[in-house]
């Protein structure tokens, strides 16, 4: 068999399908105004009305549970969301107890450094220790060396004392 008795085939089954749907399409619509086909149509209606309910409510129960679904779904990930900024919140939280501290640390310090008659010497701090296990310590940059001596005056108060006195002296860094 050749290629174009082939192909002569194919198109003859085309035109042939094509042109009896085409003498059946005109010929329905003739007959669909009378009133035999009305009749027709109102019994298949009357009789796929049932399952045409039952379709419609199956496909609405599954369109809601869809949308359940995907409601539960972003739930879900919304949560989660929710749950790092809470957790962020909560460390945030934690850590303010020692930001606190140490604010009410350095508005006693400031306090005293008015009160004092000695002379304050600015210094940056290295290392500090604010954890509740030992007493609070800093390392300052600057030590004996630079012109900072011991000196505890008693006049002042107990709980104004312990603010910024050296525990020990060094030549550079100095411990408070």
């Amino acid at each position: 068999m050749n290629v174009v008795t082939a192909t002569r085939r194919t198109i003859r089954r085309e035109w042939t399908t094509w042109g009896t749907l085409l003498i059946l399409s005109v010929g329905l619509m003739g007959v669909s105004d009378t009133q035999q086909a009305h009749d027709l149509q109102s019994a298949v209606n009357w009789a796929v009305s049932p399952a045409e309910s039952f379709i419609n409510s199956a496909a609405d129960t599954a369109g809601s549970y869809w949308s359940a679904l995907t409601q539960i779904d972003t739930l879900r990930t919304q949560n989660a969301l929710l749950k790092d900024q809470n957790l962020t919140l909560q460390e945030e939280l934690d850590r303010m107890a020692a930001i606190s501290k140490l604010n009410d640390d350095w508005t006693r310090i400031t306090a005293a450094a008015q009160d004092v008659p000695y002379q304050t010497t600015p210094v940056r701090v290295i290392v500090r220790d604010i954890s509740d296990v030992s007493q609070r310590t800093l390392v300052v940059d600057k030590g004996s060396n630079d012109g900072l001596a011991w000196a505890r005056s008693r006049s002042m108060p107990a709980e104004r004392s312990s603010v910024g006195s050296p525990r020990s002296t060094h030549p550079s860094p100095r411990s408070f």
